[in-house]
């Protein structure tokens, strides 16, 4: 049995220990400290060092993920040094699951903050095994907002619930005062530093009350943060209060201090990629993205056959899905799902027009896959964040994609009177350019109205959409919708109404051309011939 006397002072000065530490000290008294610098040289043989500096953004994941994956392979300790504002609330929670999965898989992660860690950066220094800070830090202010047309505000009651459970479940697991993680998120919350039964401790206001009702021996000592203050602390304090295990100046003490390290052990650094900064671009341009890809996947709908906007709605999604898949959250079976979603769209406008199940299942699939590639691989609902990342990725997908639905419906009434527009596709109103002047050798002058009830054939299969010739129209080709299904390249149809500035046909059986009309055949080889 070791008995371990201090004086109060050094007590309460000293920083809490966690259980390595505690062991630390027990074998340092017993002479044994040279025995434990040989093993932990053996187990660790250097340090592998990224930085997070500035506001943290997806090229952040990614660098922590491959960082970690490296030291592993080296058999490194992983050092986070973190100087930062915070960053987005989403990235906040993948950053530390990403950090507890690397220390249940044997990982030693340290958290230096150097100088600061505030918002997110709080949360992702707590979920390291230690937390260590130069002697000028900083650590805290973690209040979630939103951006406003007028600047910022708090989120709402529900969403700060979310993110003092959240952090008061990372203080739980790596053992550090949950009122000093909760205080930092929430501004209604008092949190003391008191004396109970002769322990100092952090309390809120409410645990504070209720030992006093319960009639338990407490002494308020301090008041860290009263009601309307965020927690936020310097490095004294935050020694003071235990958030923090040490104060450390400089890396070669932090490794040969805390990790049992020789002076010289090698320090890799890993800096970010390339890939990493274009994801970080392509992640913030993610509402844009998903916007334009809607709005253009719309336009192409509404004037099918021209092809461009199909093109760039669908390098507006590759783009989403390329700058989540550089970071590590959307892999393989993100494309498949999203793939497959496509191609039932497809189907159900071209193939089965009407049917409705596979394009309902098809919008289905897209919209999970773009809420999914923004969680990572496999289903990662486990821990109550995990969850909560789910509803917001959600959310945000939701509200993107009305915002693209409103402007598509927006343009859809502006674009149509546009010149650019009436160069591409064939005006929806009878008030417009002629049909025959829109695709160039027919008579001027046949208006959408006119030509309903004509006859004429398909100068190209309608798969539904196509180029038809109409009889008594020259060789003019008409854009047109086959209604019901597909139509043969040189099959007979009739032209039952107009929509969208296309007409609407439906085949015919029996029923001959004109005299005087040519097929599409005998055209095609007069058009060779010449």
């Amino acid at each position: 049995m070791v008995l371990l006397l201090v004086t109060p002072k050094q007590a309460w000065a000293t920083p809490v220990l966690t259980q390595t530490g505690f062991d630390q000290m027990i074998r340092d008294l017993a002479g044994g400290e040279d025995d434990e610098r040989e093993t932990q040289s053996e187990a660790i043989r250097g340090v592998t060092v990224i930085t997070f500096e500035g506001e943290l953004d997806r090229g952040a994941l990614s660098l922590l993920r491959r960082a970690v994956g490296e030291a592993k392979q080296r058999r490194d300790a992983l050092v986070i040094e973190l100087d930062t504002p915070g960053g987005r609330v989403d990235l906040m929670w993948q950053l530390s699951s990403a950090i507890f999965d690397a220390r249940e898989d044997g990982l030693r992660v340290v958290a230096w903050v150097a100088p600061k860690a505030l918002s997110a950066g709080a949360l992702v220094a707590m979920s390291c095994e230690m937390l260590l800070m130069r002697p000028d830090g900083q650590i805290g202010a973690a209040l979630p907002i939103v951006s406003v047309p007028t600047g910022v505000e708090a989120v709402e009651e529900k969403f700060l619930s979310v993110a003092r459970s959240g952090f008061r479940s990372v203080a739980e697991r790596t053992a550090r005062p949950t009122g000093l993680a909760e205080g930092m998120v929430d501004p209604s919350l008092e949190v003391l530093w008191v004396e109970v039964d002769g322990f100092r401790r952090v309390v809120t206001g409410e645990e504070w009350d209720t030992l006093r009702l319960e009639g338990s021996p407490v002494k308020k000592i301090d008041v860290i943060a009263s009601r309307g203050r965020l927690v936020a602390l310097t490095t004294d304090e935050a020694l003071e209060y235990r958030l923090a295990d040490d104060e450390v100046a400089s890396l070669a003490e932090l490794m040969t201090v805390h990790l049992s390290l020789p002076a010289d052990a090698e320090v890799t650094r890993v800096e970010e990629s390339r890939a990493e900064e274009l994801a970080s671009l392509l992640d913030s341009l993610a509402p844009l993205l998903l916007i334009l890809g809607i709005t253009l996947a719309y336009i192409e709908l509404k004037t099918p056959g021209l092809g461009i906007a199909a093109v760039l709605s669908l390098a507006c999604f590759g783009a989403l899905l390329f700058g989540r898949y550089l970071v590590g959250l959307a892999g393989i079976e993100h494309f498949l799902v999203m793939g497959l979603g496509a191609v039932l769209i497809a189907v159900e406008l071209f193939l089965v027009p009407g049917t409705l199940w596979p394009g309902i299942v098809g919008a289905v699939l897209v919209v999970a896959g773009l809420i999914w590639s923004q969680l990572g691989p496999g289903l990662p609902l486990a821990h109550e964040f995990d969850r909560q990342l789910a509803l917001q990725a959600a959310f945000r997908t939701s509200l993107w994609g009305a915002v693209g639905f409103v402007l598509s419906v927006g343009l859809s009434f502006i674009l149509p009177k546009t010149p650019l527009y009436s160069r591409m596709a064939v005006a929806p109103t009878d008030t417009g350019p002629t049909f025959g002047s829109a695709v160039g050798g027919g008579p001027v002058g046949a208006r959408p109205g006119d030509l309903v009830g004509l006859l004429g054939r398909a100068s190209t299969d309608l798969r539904p959409v196509g180029h038809v010739q109409l009889d008594g129209q020259g060789i003019a080709d008409f854009e047109a919708w086959a209604v019901g299904g597909t139509l043969e390249r040189g099959q007979r149809l009739r032209v039952i109404g107009t929509e969208g500035g296309r007409l609407r046909v439906e085949g015919v059986e029996g029923v001959e051309g004109v005299e005087g009309v040519e097929d599409v055949e005998d055209v095609d080889t007069k058009e060779a011939s010449a």
